[in-house]
C-alpha cells in the first residue's frame, strides 16, 4: 500500500476527498518547519510488510513486550495542549516505520528506543519540546523528567492502540479471507483505521471526551470524514486491565468480517464467516 494506491483511495471519495488532501497539506505545511522532508517520507513509505503479519505474530508481541505504561499513570499527560498535540507525522506513522524497518511487530522496547534514536528525535520528541519552548536538544529523557513522563504517556498509549488495529487486520485477512487494507494517512486525516474496497471502519474505545457511545466528542467521525463510503464503527467499552491493549473481541471480529463480506469487500480468498 504506497502512495499510488493512497491516491487512488482519495479519488474514489470525490470532490470532499480531494480537497481534504489540499486543506491537510496546507494545514500541516504551514505550521511545520522543514514540511517538504517530511512530506517526501510520506510519499516514500510503503505498506509490505504489514501484509505479510499473520495474528500470531501481533499476539506474540502482546505476551512479551514491555509494559508501555509501567511508570506511567494518565495524570502524565495532563500538560496544557498534550492531549491535544500531534507531532509533524502521524502518530501511527512511527510505529509503521519502525515495523517496515525491523521486518516484524515491534516490541513497546523497540519503540522506544526508535523515538529517541538521534536519527529519528524530530519525528516527535524535538518538536514536543519545542511546543513547551525547550531547548531542542533537551538531553534529560530520564523518568525524572515531567516532560518525558507526559510524552512519553502519549506515545505508550498510542502504541496499544496501534497493537489493536494491527490485529484486527490481520484477523480479518487471515481469519477471515477480507482484503484488509490500511494506509497512515488514511487513518490520521479519513479516520479510517481499515478499509476494504469503499467498505471502512473505525475503531475506538467509547470515551465521552474524545467518541463517545452516541458518537459525540471532539474527534472527527470517520463517516464525515468519507460520504461516499460504507463506514462502520467497532467500539470498545472500557475495560479495567491497565498497561495492555484492548483488543477487539474476537465474535465482534467475526460478526464485522461477515458484513463486510455482505457490503461486497474485496476478499483474499473464500472462508466461512
Amino acid at each position: 500500500m504506497d502512495w499510488k494506491a493512497f491516491l487512488e483511495f482519495v479519488e474514489r471519495g470525490g470532490p470532499s476527498s480531494r480537497q481534504r488532501l489540499v486543506d491537510w497539506d496546507a494545514r500541516r505545511r504551514k505550521m511545520t518547519p522543514g514540511w517538504d522532508g517530511y512530506r517526501k517520507g510520506f510519499e516514500a513509505m510503503s505498506h509490505e510488510c504489514l501484509f505479510r503479519l499473520r495474528p500470531s505474530d501481533v499476539l506474540d508481541v502482546f505476551r512479551k513486550t514491555e509494559h508501555a505504561l509501567a511508570q506511567l499513570r494518565p495524570e502524565h499527560e495532563k500538560f496544557e495542549r498534550i492531549e491535544s498535540w500531534s507531532p509533524p507525522v502521524p502518530f501511527m506513522y512511527v510505529f509503521h516505520l519502525l515495523l517496515e524497518e525491523m521486518g516484524r511487530v515491534p516490541m513497546w522496547q523497540d519503540a522506544k528506543a526508535f523515538v529517541l534514536s538521534e536519527a529519528r528525535l524530530d519525528l516527535v520528541w524535538r518538536p514536543f519540546l519545542k511546543t513547551y519552548g525547550l531547548t531542542p536538544d533537551m538531553p534529560d529523557v530520564s523518568w525524572e523528567n515531567p516532560y518525558f513522563k507526559a510524552i512519553m504517556y502519549r506515545i505508550g498509549k498510542v502504541y496499544y492502540s496501534w497493537l489493536r488495529e494491527v490485529h484486527m487486520l490481520t484477523e480479518l485477512r487471515c481469519t477471515y479471507g477480507i482484503d484488509a487494507r490500511y494506509h497512515f494517512l488514511i487513518d490520521a486525516e479519513w479516520k479510517a483505521d481499515v478499509f476494504a474496497g469503499d467498505v471502512l471502519l473505525e475503531i475506538f474505545i467509547v470515551h465521552p471526551k474524545y467518541k463517545d457511545k452516541d458518537d459525540k466528542g471532539r474527534k472527527e467521525l470517520c463517516r464525515h470524514a468519507n460520504p461516499l463510503a460504507n463506514v462502520h464503527q467497532v467500539k470498545i467499552t472500557p475495560r479495567s486491565v491497565y498497561g495492555r491493549p484492548w483488543l477487539v473481541d474476537a465474535s465482534d471480529i467475526k460478526a464485522m468480517a461477515r458484513l463486510m463480506k455482505e457490503e461486497g469487500a474485496p476478499l483474499l480468498f473464500e472462508a466461512a464467516v
